[in-house]
């Protein structure tokens, strides 16, 4: 099975940024204690059409995982820790989707630069073609602006292709267009995808085993 994130979006409710990143630093590393969760990111949305200002990245080995680590001890743990910590009153939650990874591209170790985010609501096509195409107009993309990497994760909402959404991540050394899902492929046709938000993004916590 591919490897999985819970993507969760907040937005910073009094303008207290300082308060919500420190809640993060203590809450996230709480969350490491579970035995399903591999790492987690956290960023700062910049430039966004998103209603958030962050967005924190949970990683699993598998979609299948998420079950075990958000009915656990753990997170049963973490909720009651976390809920009266300080700084959770700057902080509401207004996403939380699971997604498997679909494609992941490196081309550079080089880390840093420009990230840019985006999340798509595919309409048609199945998922091969649609990895198919993604990976061509990215490459592309990437002849014209040398990316480092790209992740593409998938999440059906429904039981109909109308209702899959795309998770996108973009890292490169110089800004990106917007447009670049748009483009056409000359190994499989274009998806027909609509963009949700778009927003370029600053890592600014990362937290590991």
């Amino acid at each position: 099975m591919p490897p999985a994130i819970n993507l969760v979006g907040t937005r910073c409710t009094d303008q207290n940024h300082a308060a919500l990143q420190r809640w993060y630093n203590d809450h996230a590393q709480l969350l490491m204690a579970s035995p399903q969760l591999q790492s987690a990111e956290l960023f700062r949305l910049q430039h966004s059409t998103a209603s958030m200002d962050y967005l924190c990245l949970y990683h699993f080995a598998a979609i299948s995982e998420f079950p075990a680590f958000d009915s656990g001890d753990v997170m049963a743990n973490v909720r009651e820790l976390s809920n009266i910590a300080p700084g959770r009153s700057s902080i509401e939650i207004v996403k939380r989707t699971q997604y498997e990874r679909m494609l992941n591209r490196r081309w550079s170790m080089e880390q840093g630069g420009h990230i840019q985010a985006s999340l798509l609501a595919l309409r048609e096509g199945g998922m091969q073609e649609v990895v198919r195409w993604l990976n061509d107009v990215l490459y592309t993309l990437h002849l014209q602006i040398p990316l480092q990497s790209a992740q593409v994760y998938a999440a059906k909402m429904g039981n109909t292709p109308e209702r899959t959404e795309l998770f996108v991540m973009l890292q490169s050394e110089q800004a990106l267009p917007t447009d670049w899902h748009a483009w056409n492929s000359a190994y499989s046709a274009r998806a027909n995808t609509q963009a949700i938000w778009q927003t370029q993004a600053e890592r600014i916590g990362q937290w590991l085993k």
